[in-house]
């Protein structure tokens, strides 16, 4: 049996929460730049995508605040941590950004406007002109940005002492734009009606499978742009946290998220008939979202955890990723259920 260290669960919890924030956040996203691109197909996806993201609002925050409240950010960054060896490190950092106090509110404040521009902008789609629209979705797709580069820089970057990467929040950004699509697919064939007048646009999975292609050359180009500077920089204390995502016990996981993340879907989405597949195309969004959740996985437990037992096949593992789905889901079903009119109301 795995004896659990006090610092595991968090570690896994932390993992779950960027992935679920991740892929519900960018629901609200894919509507904003298919507004601002002027796509006639994505209105299919698009309301669909509003509500997964202010449907989830609650789960997001409540998880973030049991993070910070409960003894998690203790536990996950060093520059909070009372161990021997921590406060050396954490005095030559700035005490201004470095502190719980701060860490909690850039992430609330961050998070709260993101969500209040979100909410706006659900209210006034398709009921306001194109331009003004427009204008509040490219401020949804600004409040994301900054919000994620917030967590990408709190949850990813900074559990690792002296490590940076200028590269990191962007392909961050990327691999939750990229499944965050990949699980509104899933989702939006599930709970997207039509309004009784009208039939789905024809072969509207066929522009959705290009987007996700896409997404996939743009997640992989950002993962290789990371890699290839922190190699060739050879820079001791910048390469050995990224080795240690790759070698050792992570090496399967490594590679198990490169293979579902990109060589899969990059097979898949190629071939047209795959594109024009409602079962192919969910399939392969369930491998993308597989892919991504590996890559959270791997930005957080091996710094915790030398992956000599799977911590996520553990109980507890198990239970937050099942936990987190469930929840997910009964949220967008309960809203759906209070706005029942979100999803049947012509585009």
């Amino acid at each position: 049996l795995m004896r659990w260290e006090a610092t595991l669960p968090w570690a896994i919890l932390s993992a779950n929460f960027m992935f679920f924030a991740g892929i519900t956040q960018a629901g609200i996203i894919f509507s904003a730049i298919m507004r601002i691109a002027g796509a006639e197909w994505g209105k299919y996806y698009s309301r669909a995508g509003e509500i997964i993201t202010l449907a989830s609002a609650p789960v997001v925050f409540i998880l973030f605040l049991f993070i910070a409240f409960a003894g998690g950010a203790d536990h996950l960054f060093f520059w909070l941590s009372k161990g021997a060896g921590h406060a050396e490190i954490a005095n030559e950092y700035n005490p201004l950004w470095f502190n719980k106090g701060s860490f909690i509110w850039r992430n609330i404040i961050s998070m709260g406007i993101f969500y209040i521009i979100s909410y706006w902008y659900y209210r006034k789609d398709r009921k306001e002109n194109l331009k003004s629209t427009s204008i509040i979705a490219a401020l949804v797709i600004i409040s994301y940005v900054i919000h994620n580069t917030i967590m990408a820089w709190d949850f990813g970057m900074t559990i690792i002492p002296h490590w940076e990467s200028n590269i990191f929040p962007p392909y961050f950004i990327v691999g939750n734009i990229f499944s965050g699509t990949a699980f509104l697919l899933i989702l939006s064939q599930l709970f997207l009606k039509a309004a009784p007048d009208k039939s789905p646009p024809e072969n509207y999975l066929v522009p959705m499978g290009k987007l996700l292609f896409g997404y996939t050359l743009t997640w992989i180009y950002m993962l290789w742009s990371q890699y290839i500077v922190i190699w060739y920089g050879d820079i001791p204390r910048f390469t050995e946290p990224l080795y240690r995502q790759m070698t050792g016990n992570y090496r399967f996981s490594f590679s198990l998220m490169i293979i579902m993340a990109f060589p899969l879907p990059f097979m898949a989405l190629v071939q047209r008939r795959v594109k024009s597949s409602k079962p192919a195309l969910i399939a392969v969004s369930f491998s993308v979202c597989a892919g991504i959740w590996i890559n959270k996985y791997l930005m957080v437990l091996p710094y915790f955890s030398d992956g000599a037992s799977p911590v996520a096949l553990t109980w507890t593992g198990l239970s937050l990723i099942g936990g987190g789905l469930g929840i997910i889901f009964l949220s967008v079903i309960l809203f759906q259920k209070l706005f029942a009119e979100a999803l049947e109301e012509n585009p």
